[in-house]
């Protein structure tokens, strides 16, 4: 039969206790441990401040560049403004001061140009049987002299409706005209784009 005690105690108190191993203990911090433990400490600290700082910075910087590139794109919006500004204004000065030199150019011109225009045409005006000249009044001794030189000088026909320096010569199978009426509405569509 089984012993009594072991059914009720399992542990038989009567044996030596076992002794567990112990583990070791760690070795006590010297000071130099401490030191070290300290310097990475205050490495870790510093770095840890570097970079908050150099956030700080790059995100100030950043705030700074952008309102920089906003103010140039304010800038060149202005500048844009104010040169397409003075290119319309200095288009409309040119157009205007065209406009008003142009007849000038016509009155004080007209008889050069007359001279060139018959000219270009007088092989023509001398092949010709019975050729007509159309011309302001005022010019008309202008052109008289012009085709005095020719065999069969033209008819000449002063006429109010031509402008001055304006002329036109009908011949047998042709005719030539200079007139600067039509240039204008010309000029003017060749310049509209950069009044715009």
């Amino acid at each position: 039969m089984a012993d009594a005690t072991a059914l009720l105690f399992p542990h038989d108190f009567a044996a030596p206790p076992a002794i567990a191993p112990q583990e070791k203990a760690p070795p006590p911090l010297t000071e130099g441990d401490l030191a070290a433990a300290r310097e990475a400490g205050w490495q870790d600290g510093e770095q840890a401040g570097r970079t908050a700082a150099l956030s700080a910075q790059s995100a100030r910087a950043a705030e700074a560049l952008t309102a920089i590139a906003q103010h140039l794109r304010d800038a060149q919006e202005a500048a844009l403004a104010a040169a397409e500004a003075n290119a319309t204004a200095f288009a409309e000065v040119v157009i205007q001061t065209l406009g008003t030199a142009f007849p000038t150019l016509a009155d004080r011109y007209g008889a050069d140009e007359i001279r060139r225009v018959i000219d270009l045409v007088r092989t023509a005006l001398e092949q010709s049987a019975d050729p007509e000249i159309r011309v302001h009044p005022s010019l008309a001794d202008v052109v008289a002299e012009a085709v005095a030189p020719l065999r069969r000088p033209p008819r000449i026909l002063p006429d109010a409706a031509i402008a001055p320096g304006d002329i036109t010569i009908d011949w047998q199978d042709g005719g030539a005209a200079r007139a600067a009426a039509p240039l204008w509405p010309k000029l003017m569509a060749a310049l509209q784009p950069i009044g715009e």
